[in-house]
């Protein structure tokens, strides 16, 4: 007689309940790991899509935080950024000798980070004021121009006459920069500028440090 001896696999019926518990968990894990990895990507997603933009501080509402006078940080707002880097004229240039203190420039040093500002060629102390604010990373200040610079004796009396300069650290990027204050009085028949009563027209500049 011949005894048959077939195997079948069990069915959900016939397998024990431990087993199919264990298959319900191990379901429910994959079902959790999915929906886990899913949100997550989405989740970045979201996260590089809502980065913030780099923004640029406004130079006339930046200089004026810093301790500007309103009045001398608007002109910030109508001067046009630097085409040159190196040694940027500010105000006046080319008056270095014929109005000694009423040149000032401002040496841009991409290196070091910084902006020196130069009122050229004074007998005396500086009556200036520097206002600046870097519009990419919010570094602002007010400062005169303390440091003195020796200049050749050899031109127009040079040994009675200095540089004065004060060295900013700004920091790279855009600057805005205004100069104002008193300055030795020009002389003419017809006085048709502030210069004439020892007054600098506030003069701005935008550099690229």
């Amino acid at each position: 007689m011949t005894v048959s001896t077939s195997t079948q696999a069990p069915t959900s019926s016939t397998r024990p309940p431990g087993a199919r518990r264990s298959i319900r968990r191990r379901a429910g894990l994959l079902l959790t790991v999915v929906a886990t990895a899913t949100a997550t990507a989405f989740g970045a997603a979201g996260t590089a899509q809502a980065a913030p933009a780099t923004t640029q501080i406004d130079p006339v509402q930046g200089l004026i935080a810093a301790g500007v006078p309103a009045q001398v940080a608007r002109q910030a707002a109508v001067v046009k950024p630097a085409s040159a880097d190196g040694v940027v004229p500010i105000a006046h240039p080319g008056r270095q000798f014929s109005f000694p203190g009423t040149e000032v420039d401002a040496v841009v040093d991409p290196e070091q980070g910084s902006v020196t500002v130069v009122q050229r060629w004074l007998s005396g102390p500086s009556g200036l004021s520097v206002g600046w604010t870097n519009l990419g990373n919010g570094r602002s200040g007010v400062t005169g121009l303390s440091d003195v610079v020796p200049v050749p004796d050899d031109i127009h009396y040079g040994s009675a006459y200095a540089d004065h300069a004060a060295t900013l650290a700004t920091g790279g990027g855009h600057v805005a920069l205004v100069v104002w204050g008193q300055i030795p009085g020009w002389t003419g028949l017809i006085p048709l500028a502030p210069e004439y009563f020892g007054i600098m027209t506030p003069s701005a500049a935008l550099l690229r440090v």
